[in-house]
């Protein structure tokens, strides 16, 4: 019984882990910013800096009306800068602090396509 019960216990510990491996994060790194949420394949839309979004950055828009603020894309490339463009998108989502104000969420692209 107590071999079972140290079993368990190890067994839970290791599962209970908030250490993702399989989450390699490239941007964001030296500002200490975990990631809060994965998106995989979710249809977006490409928005130009505007006055009314981001003045001077592209963001990208969730379409699924979860979030009401775009996400800042630390790494989207010359060929997505569309304004208007619609993709579909996966990423990371990274925490905002307390004491920032954002236009946008900071966002790590791991896949970026157009939709035809």
């Amino acid at each position: 019984m107590k071999n079972l019960i140290v079993f368990l216990t190890i067994t839970i510990l290791l599962s209970c882990t908030s250490n993702d491996e399989s989450i390699k994060p490239t941007c964001y790194q030296d500002e200490n910013r975990r990631v809060v949420a994965t998106f995989v394949n979710v249809k977006g839309k490409i928005i130009g800096p505007s006055d009314q979004t981001c003045p001077t950055i592209f963001t990208l828009k969730d379409e699924s009306g979860k979030y009401t603020l775009a996400f800042a894309p630390c790494n989207l490339t010359e060929a997505f800068k569309e304004d208007g463009l619609d993709v579909i998108f996966s990423g990371y989502l990274f925490e905002t602090f307390d004491v920032e104000n954002v236009c946008a969420y900071p966002f790590e692209l791991t896949e970026i396509s157009e939709i035809p």
